[in-house]
């Protein structure tokens, strides 16, 4: 069914994915598709029949086949460039060829049945930048480091041209095979080949193969002198010293130790997984000095202060990301986390991501003293953190919002984001939040946050909780001289409580039943929207959000498992007509209102979008928004 299709209109597949490998599907795609720029694999136990050198094969065609055209074809030939205005396909205008530019490959190997030695084959993709791999299966228990430095550096040496690199790492250990794995897989999987056929026993064997590595620097047939080249001009006279080489030399052609010394050019690394190694990671740092954005998850993230400190010794002056989370793995051994300690180790930080550290107390005690420090030591420049995003069982977290808030040296923020996790939430959070507590005294409201408020674009308050509603009203009533304040995400919760303590709710010619839509007015970009009349007399106003999104706030999984406690009430999960136009009210300027589905009703939303066509409704945005995925 598949291989008509691509016979067909293969002249149009940009993306191809593959999970269940056939060989005969792979030749039809190999044969008709020219524009190919990305493939995603299945490498498993239906692919146990390819060889090492099949995938050589493979790969070098997929990457350097060039194709004949006529004038019919040329004219189905999409045009279409890249952002950075490359062209997907170099193109012979005289010859009517086309080659392909196979940027980006992911690939789901499955270690039982495949080393990943397999993947070295990379090598022959020459514009490889982008490579995801997912690796998983039943190993042996002595094999998972060396398994992991065949994915991880030994990877990298063999596709050197690689900028953005993700691995899920996360094999499943045991001492022994049953015997018939053991006599059936013992040549493919367990032992090397030696004998010049199978996967090559280290990267420069996968190089030197096919006359590859005489290439370094001189010849351009499979595009490693090209990236060579890249990485020459890449490198700055500080990467190039952390590296041990001057900037603009070419490597020496052959030679083992040139080979595993030379830097990589990532720009982006991604680790996942739950058999971390802490020497592999540290390598990757020494050999990372373009470094960008880093993110780790699960044990991966388990990294101490001293570790930090040898990355910041590498990229400090260029890293501008770091995403940490430790979702579904405990880090006991963990406390020396200092989110000071990060913005002075990297003073090109942009984006800070620390989601789910379950026993981190969060160390923001010298945050503003840090920060100014920082502007003092750099001439007056402000540290240019623009997104911070901290979340988990962290105690107090509604006061390290305040301290965050309350930064007078935090002058470039412009998105932010506090709260709890999912999995920290208790019953007692259910009940009626109190007009008034003990625990509100403990806020201080007259720090000043003009620092913040003028540069702040993106807040989420979806997962915090507030001791009660006299602090809620208190802090959305500050947040109201947020002018560069265009989205805010909050719960259901947060809004009934301050429309509860709103004195002009209710105060409105609107009724349970708002009117219909016979006397209606014109917005400015010409949509029909509902007289002002129907809207209520809010007495908060947010003059410049834009977007507001209505959060829930637990999940469905933890809504069955508190649905029977006496505490829940499923009139306070949701807002009623009335709630939601308020919140219109209080938001002029507002041009998209995102809910949550469980947030409203279906009879409440469609009242809101026959009322509001100037304004666009949505009850299914996503929980997870993707604000702190990557730099801007």
């Amino acid at each position: 069914m598949l291989k008509p299709l691509v016979k067909a209109h293969g002249h149009l597949i940009r993306r191809f994915s593959c999970r269940a490998l056939d060989k005969t599907l792979l030749t039809t795609l190999v044969e008709h598709c020219p524009l190919l720029e990305e493939v995603v694999l299945g490498l498993g136990k239906g692919a146990f029949w390819m060889e090492y050198e099949y995938l050589e094969r493979m790969f070098r065609t997929l990457s350097q086949t060039r194709f004949q055209w006529d004038g019919q074809d040329r004219d189905r030939l999409p045009q279409q460039e890249h952002g950075h205005g490359e062209k997907s396909v170099e193109q012979n205008q005289s010859s009517g060829a086309v080659m392909r530019q196979l940027r980006k490959v992911e690939i789901d190997i499955d270690m039982e049945y495949l080393k990943p030695t397999m993947l070295w084959s990379l090598c022959h993709i020459p514009h490889l930048t982008d490579l995801n791999i997912n690796a998983r299966g039943t190993i042996g228990q002595d094999r998972s480091s060396w398994y992991l430095e065949s994915l991880t550096l030994s990877l990298l040496e063999c596709c050197p041209g690689v900028e953005k690199f993700r691995i899920y790492y996360s094999p499943q250990k045991m001492k022994y095979h049953p015997e018939g794995y053991r006599s059936r897989f013992k040549e493919r999987v367990w032992e090397p080949m030696q004998d010049g056929r199978g996967p090559p026993l280290v990267p420069r064997d996968a190089l030197v193969k096919l006359d590859v590595a005489s290439s370094f620097g001189q010849g351009e047939e499979i595009g490693l002198g090209v990236e060579d080249k890249r990485r020459q001009r890449s490198l700055s006279p500080e990467a190039a010293t952390n590296m041990g080489s001057k900037p603009g030399t070419k490597a020496a052609s052959g030679k083992e130790e040139d080979i595993v010394s030379r830097p990589f050019i990532l720009r982006q690394l991604e680790l996942r997984g739950y058999h971390a190694e802490m020497n592999t990671l540290l390598h990757l740092f020494k050999r990372c000095p373009l470094l960008e954005q880093l993110s780790l998850f699960q044990s991966w993230s388990a990294v101490h202060s001293a570790h930090w400190h040898a990355l910041s010794t590498h990229c400090q002056q260029t890293l501008r990301s770091i995403r940490l989370s430790a979702y579904n793995f405990n880090h006991y051994e963990v406390d020396d986390l200092n989110i000071s300690t990060f913005l002075t180790l990297f003073p090109q930080l942009e984006l800070l991501q620390v989601v789910d550290y379950p026993h981190q107390q969060l160390n923001l005690e010298a945050f503003d003293s840090s920060l100014s420090k920082f502007e003092l030591e750099h001439q007056g420049r402000p540290h240019p953190l623009k997104a911070f995003c901290v979340t988990g069982n962290f105690e107090q977290m509604l006061i390290r919002l305040f301290d965050i808030i309350s930064c007078p040296s935090l002058k470039c923020l412009e998105s932010l984001k506090v709260g709890y996790t999912y999995r920290s939430l208790r019953y007692h959070e259910l009940r009626e939040t109190p007009e008034t507590s003990d625990l509100g005294t403990h806020y201080d409201f007259t720090r000043s946050w003009e620092a913040v408020g003028r540069t702040l674009v993106r807040l989420d308050l979806h997962g915090l909780f507030f001791p009660d509603k006299q602090v809620t009203a208190k802090f959305f009533r500050k947040l109201e001289g947020f002018r560069s304040l265009r989205v805010l995400r909050a719960s259901v919760h947060h809004f009934q409580d301050i429309i509860s303590t709103s004195s002009s709710y209710g105060s409105s010619t609107s009724t349970s039943t708002p009117p219909s839509m016979s006397p209606s007015a014109t917005t400015k970009d010409g949509t029909q929207s509902c007289k002002p009349e129907i809207l209520p007399i809010a007495n908060y106003r947010f003059p410049s959000i834009q977007d507001l999104l209505v959060g829930y706030r637990r999940s469905q999984m933890m809504m069955r498992s508190i649905i029977n406690n006496p505490a829940y009430s499923s009139e306070r999960e949701r807002l009623s007509i009335n709630q939601v136009l308020f919140l219109l009210a209080a938001t002029p300027s507002l041009k998209n209102l995102l809910l949550q589905s469980q947030s409203v009703d279906d009879a409440t939303a469609a009242i809101v979008r026959r009322l509001f066509r100037g304004v666009y409704v949505d009850t299914n945005y996503p929980d997870y928004l993707p604000w702190f995925d990557t730099l801007n």
